[in-house]
């Protein structure tokens, strides 16, 4: 969890109120601002604007930076991005909140609307969510597509090691095998995770007919925000999303995307878009697209996006009762087996987010975790019926 971070500008008085115009100050026409507060979708975020000794603090910075273990390139850069430093602001979040959470993201929206950084986790973030230096950056000499072979695993050393009383037996050897399967590759959870997360231990799948939907729901919102005019143009879009009576299925913060124009939604969101992919990928799994989201691999694959939108998703002329007949969906068995792995998979990449060593070397805590999250989200929605969303539990 985090529970601080800072912003790193190369203007000395961003102008704030342009991006939030609710938000308070005590500035005025006779006061110079020293801090700027405006209000998340969780709570306040405070900015202290005035920095007491700025350039004696960034000679501290470039030091820290100087020492360490990431390749010179990057260092190089990041001591450019330093030297361009302007205004070095304190950030006092609500609370602690996760990495991916919306509260960094609105955060991060003032790093790119300035040209800025972030400096989070003991690591320089870029505006595109990229780590650049620090313990989260990834090593530029590894192979970030490597995936190392499974490891032999004693299967005693994995038992379950919570209540297994009043259990179904196949309950505890499905859990237990997913603990073996975590450990082959290098991830590391608690063994004693509740086996069951309904009152009756029974797996239910919501209807079909709304896991269609949202799939389809997010493919608009993908194609709105991310596509070009000629591969997805605005009227077509708009009229898929009416004739399926799309909006019901989206939340919020997502009609909020398609209320914009498009160019606005693109400049505000294509950086974090690609987000819903990964809960697209598991939504359209369970729809009968191959193949399944592998909990050891990061974030979805160009070829896996273009085969589930271009071959497997309908065109934007077509009806959701039409995609309803081509599709196979997975049993509640199969998806509740698959949601479980991957609840197991969230709490290792959770324990590593907070600097625990519970995760492959390969595997980014945050990059790689958030695809985790993303897919883990829309695997325990779909047996989640008559959850909204926004409420699904994604505790571990």
């Amino acid at each position: 969890m985090i529970k601080n971070c800072s912003l790193y500008l190369p203007v000395d008085k961003p102008a704030l109120k342009s991006l939030y115009p609710n938000g308070k100050t005590d500035g005025s026409l006779f006061k110079a601002a020293t801090w700027f507060e405006y209000e998340s979708a969780v709570g306040p975020v405070r900015l202290t604007l005035q920095h007491e000794d700025l350039a004696r603090h960034l000679q501290g910075f470039a030091a820290f930076v100087a020492q360490l273990p990431n390749r010179g390139k990057s260092r190089a850069e990041a001591q450019s991005l330093i030297k361009a430093t302007k205004a070095a602001i304190g950030v006092t979040l609500p609370g602690p909140v996760e990495l991916e959470s919306v509260v960094i993201q609105s955060v991060m929206h003032i790093a790119r609307q300035f040209g800025g950084f972030m400096f989070i986790a003991d690591s320089i973030m870029l505006p595109d969510g990229r780590f650049l230096v620090g313990p989260m950056a990834q090593d530029e000499e590894s192979d970030v597509d490597a995936v190392p072979e499974r490891r032999k695993v004693d299967p005693e050393n994995y038992k379950h090691q919570g209540n297994v009383e009043g259990v179904d037996p196949a309950r505890v050897a499905q859990r237990e095998r997913i603990y073996r399967l975590l450990a082959e590759r290098g991830f590391r959870c608690a063994r004693s995770l509740p086996l069951y997360r309904s009152d009756d231990g029974l797996d239910r799948l919501r209807p079909i007919e709304q896991i269609a939907a949202r799939l389809l729901a997010l493919n608009a919102v993908f194609l709105w925000v991310s596509a070009p005019e000629d591969v997805a143009p605005a009227g077509r879009v708009q009229a898929f999303v009416e004739r399926n009576a799309l909006h019901a299925h989206l939340t919020e913060d997502e009609r909020a995307m398609l209320a914009l124009p498009r160019a606005e939604a693109n400049a505000a969101h294509a950086n974090t878009i690609g987000w819903r992919l990964e809960n697209m990928w598991a939504l359209a799994w369970i729809l009968g697209f191959e193949p399944a989201p592998p909990f050891f691999q990061g974030q979805i694959p160009g070829e896996i996006t273009r085969k589930m939108i271009v071959e497997f998703l309908p065109h934007l002329d077509a009806a959701n009762d039409q995609f309803l007949s081509t599709v196979h969906p997975r049993t509640a068995h199969q998806v509740g087996e698959l949601e479980d792995l991957y609840y197991c998979t969230h709490n290792a990449v959770r324990s590593a987010q907070m600097g625990g060593d519970s995760i492959p070397q390969y595997f980014h805590p945050v990059r790689d975790g958030g695809a985790i999250h993303e897919r883990r989200h829309a695997l325990t929605w779909a047996m989640s019926p008559g959850v909204e969303w926004d409420d699904t539990d994604l505790s571990t």
